[in-house]
């Protein structure tokens, strides 16, 4: 049986617009928005010699610091001509303490909001696959929509991101160009123990961790642009319910919303899988 999972996760998704804590702006001003409309990418000569195939990110987020880190390993090939120098895109506010290439202790620059490892001391060529380690931390600074956020909802710690359409590089080293999708990503993400962490793809593991701590381990596993990986971290409501398509098979349907819209939203909500069956009549079943 076709196993699949749909994650529909109301007021997560635009957290910062609707009943925060904070003070609303709307974003929707035109100097805003042509800002960030305007934005154009960055791609480098060197970023454009390599095809990224795969992200781990494995992050600890300390919610009364402020603070996140943690590590990052990118794996990818070298498309034609080998380039001087690796480089992802990371934000200058945020701190790198060390690089391994192949496992080894490698030399690298962090400036101008560009993470440099040079592959000059080596030879490859094109088709040469390549796995690079970072360990980094730091506290974010948004931009665009947002990017990553320390934030408050009714009271509760509530961090989230919305990294479109060039945020990402604020929170993980990346190449950060819709471009370039990885094939798959992990993410793993240690929280508070009575924080819930949501983020792309299934949860494959959660598990709980001395020191009152909490890891979750979701596994996304169909190609991604950087700008859509996103987490929500928040003491959710779950529920669950389930799909059954044209065809026989099922899809799982998993729902985490704030504690005060449950009431509001369960009966509305539970209309998806209805929803998803004209859908489906129309245009065929969902295909993730």
């Amino acid at each position: 049986m076709k196993y699949l999972m749909l994650f529909l996760i109301p007021t997560m998704i635009f957290p910062r617009f609707s009943g925060t804590d904070k003070p609303v702006y709307n974003c929707g001003l035109s100097h805003t928005a042509n800002k960030i409309l305007n934005n154009k990418s960055t791609l480098t000569p060197d970023q454009q010699k390599i095809d990224i195939s795969y992200y781990k990110l494995d992050l600890e987020i300390l919610i009364d610091e402020r603070i996140i880190g943690g590590t990052l390993v990118v794996r990818g090939d070298f498309r034609t001509d080998q380039p001087d120098l690796i480089e992802l895109d990371l934000s200058s506010a945020m701190s790198v303490d060390s690089v391994k290439f192949f496992g080894e202790v490698w030399p690298f620059e962090h400036d101008n909001h560009i993470l440099k490892i040079p592959t000059l001391q080596i030879t490859m060529h094109g088709g040469y696959d390549f796995s690079v380690e970072i360990f980094y931390g730091g506290t974010p600074i948004p931009s665009g929509f947002g990017s990553f956020n320390f934030d408050t909802y009714n009271g509760e710690d509530h961090v989230w991101t919305l990294s479109e359409p060039y945020g990402a590089r604020d929170w993980w080293p990346c190449k950060d160009d819709p471009s370039d999708k990885a094939d798959s990503v992990d993410i793993i993400v240690t929280v508070p123990s009575e924080q819930i962490v949501v983020s792309n793809g299934l949860l494959v593991n959660e598990q709980s961790l001395p020191d009152g701590k909490k890891l979750y381990h979701w596994a996304e596993r169909y190609p991604i642009c950087t700008y859509l990986v996103a987490i929500s971290v928040y003491p959710y409501v779950f529920w669950s319910d389930y799909y059954i398509g044209i065809n026989g098979d099922t899809l799982p349907l998993e729902y985490y919303v704030y504690p005060d819209h449950y009431e509001m939203v369960y009966e509305n909500y539970m209309l998806t899988k209805d929803m998803m069956e004209v859908f489906a009549q129309k245009f065929g079943e969902y295909p993730f």
